[in-house]
């Protein structure tokens, strides 16, 4: 009788093993996969919460980050009076423009601040401002109210050249004001 065995007539107790002549008895096990791992009815169930823990984890994400620029957006227009008293704030310059403006609304929406009036003197009236111009448009950024206009002004450094986009009746004009710091005897009047 003899040892090794032919492809004809394999022995099933050893489909998974090889013999060398003269060495030992190798056993290959069976390769593992994923799909063995988890039943057949449990792989839907299990797709199902990875798909659901990866969106939540997204939206997760997604919120915490939206939380964190909401809270950076609300330390930066703090007024300066809450961290360090009157002295601190006098000593951070404010950046001004030189109008007095409110929102151009009409019946149905705000499209605008409509400058009531340009301080003498002031970045906007050497860039050419005139009462009754609405400013559409502050450095890119499309202005709807008076107050988004009031932000994008304070948002900007002193000493910025910036375009501003007014319309003065049916004709757009684009205005190139360099902002500056604000004067001491108007600030002492807005704090």
């Amino acid at each position: 009788m003899s040892t090794e065995q032919t492809p004809a007539d394999p022995d099933p107790a050893d489909q998974n093993t090889d013999r060398a002549a003269d060495g030992p008895t190798v056993r290959h096990l069976p390769a593992l996969r994923r799909e063995a791992l988890v039943p057949t009815s449990d792989r839907a169930r299990l797709a199902a919460i990875l798909a659901t823990c990866s969106l939540a984890g997204l939206a997760g994400g997604l919120a915490l980050s939206m939380v964190a620029g909401a809270q950076h957006a609300a330390s930066s227009m703090r007024s300066p009076r809450c961290h360090g008293g009157a002295a601190a704030a006098a000593a951070r310059p404010v950046t001004w423009l030189g109008v007095q403006i409110t929102d151009a609304c009409d019946a149905d929406s705000c499209d605008g601040a409509r400058i009531r009036r340009v301080i003498p003197g002031s970045p906007a009236d050497r860039a050419g401002f005139r009462p009754g111009d609405v400013v559409r448009e502050f450095h890119g950024d499309p202005i709807r109210t008076a107050d988004e206009l009031i932000l994008s002004v304070r948002a900007t450094r002193v000493g910025t050249p910036v375009d501003v986009t007014v319309t003065r009746g049916a004709v757009e004009a684009v205005l190139a004001p360099e902002l500056a710091a604000m004067p001491r005897h108007i600030r002492a009047q807005i704090d």
